[in-house]
């Protein structure tokens, strides 16, 4: 669920209010603005657990093979959570059962390590953001988003800052950085600092500064 549509406006003050807070995070975990911030340290620091869907589909797969003895079968019909090209990416559950809250994010393993950081941070964005669950509402309080296309440009921009913070960036480009040693350094892909390059205009202000 990425790649909002481009006619939804967010409010002046937002993108500055996400690098405040990206750099908030970085603080707390000890990490500078030019390193790698992990998404499942992120994860860790607001008690949210990362499950692959490799890893989900194996506990099942263990417990359906316990009632079907064709495990081959069985098999064929959980492989494609394990196709690369299958359109899921991840998805944020929060579960309010009793006084523990379970939050969970299940993401596909099988995407590049680029891709899986990118859709790690847009689903804690969306915690961030407080975006509500809502696409079902049960007694025991499990919610599924539907889609909103403000709600994913908000975790759209949230998470890319997360992933790739600006004054970081204007730090390794003004030092001569490439984007490929850039997206390696946050590991996350080029096309991602691209996106962060453009959208701060940080070739804009080098090229002002060289003046």
């Amino acid at each position: 669920m990425k790649q909002a549509s481009p006619q939804i406006q967010l409010p002046r003050g937002c993108q500055a209010r996400y690098e405040r807070h990206s750099i908030s995070i970085r603080e707390r975990l000890g990490i500078p603005l030019t390193a790698h911030c992990p998404a499942c340290a992120v994860a860790e620091l607001y008690g949210i657990t990362v499950t692959s869907n490799a890893s989900l589909i194996d506990f099942a797969r263990q417990g359906i093979c316990d009632e079907f003895p064709d495990h081959e079968i069985v098999c064929q019909r959980l492989a494609w959570a394990y196709d690369v090209s299958c359109s899921f990416s991840a998805l944020l559950i929060v579960c309010n059962v009793g006084k523990m809250p379970l939050r969970m994010i299940l993401h596909n393993d099988q995407h590049s390590p680029a891709r899986r950081e990118s859709n790690l941070m847009h689903e804690l964005a969306h915690f961030l953001c407080g975006h509500p669950g809502n696409a079902l509402e049960f007694s025991s309080g499990i919610g599924f988003r539907q889609y909103n296309r403000r709600y994913e440009l908000e975790a759209e921009r949230l998470g890319a800052t997360l992933q790739v913070p600006g004054d970081g960036l204007f730090q390794l480009a003004r030092a001569g950085r490439t984007n490929e040693e850039i997206a390696e350094i946050y590991q996350a892909s080029t096309q991602m600092v691209n996106f962060r390059r453009n959208i701060l205009g940080i070739d804009r202000r080098l090229s002002y500064l060289r003046r």
